[in-house]
């Protein structure tokens, strides 16, 4: 996918209109659309591993927050992350505990977490972009 990005960027027009990738929704492979030149991407991926426990966190890593290290862990998913979740004190034990009870309101705070994660990321790149 990178090798053909690369090679559909300079075909692209300079048109105002939106470049979109369908079904591209993790961190590493949507920089390297925004560098080729893709504006806008739909994808499940964030919200669905969010739903099972798995968030991004700096350097595009990606966690489970429903290992046994984050049963004491009181820290933010990410700290330093402006998101509902991690700005108003929900910690990776609490998460932890609430997906171990099944608790909807987790993958849904965790969801949230990852896609302003992904806005973030976008936001960067696009500063980048203008510079």
């Amino acid at each position: 996918m990178h090798e053909m990005l690369e090679f559909l960027s300079d075909k692209f027009d300079d048109s105002p209109r939106p470049h979109y990738l369908m079904g591209v929704g993790h961190p590493v492979d949507m920089r390297k659309a925004i560098e080729c030149g893709i504006d806008m991407f739909d994808c499940v991926l964030p919200t669905r591993n969010a739903r099972h426990g798995s968030v991004w966190i700096a350097s595009d890593k990606q966690i489970s927050i429903k290992v046994e290290k984050f049963k004491i862990d009181n820290d933010p998913i990410e700290v330093g992350c402006d998101c509902y979740a991690c700005s108003n004190g929900f910690s990776k034990s609490w998460f932890r505990a609430q997906f171990k009870a099944n608790e909807p309101l987790a993958g849904a705070l965790a969801s949230i977490h990852n896609l302003r994660y992904l806005q973030r990321l976008c936001e960067s790149k696009q500063m980048t972009n203008l510079e």
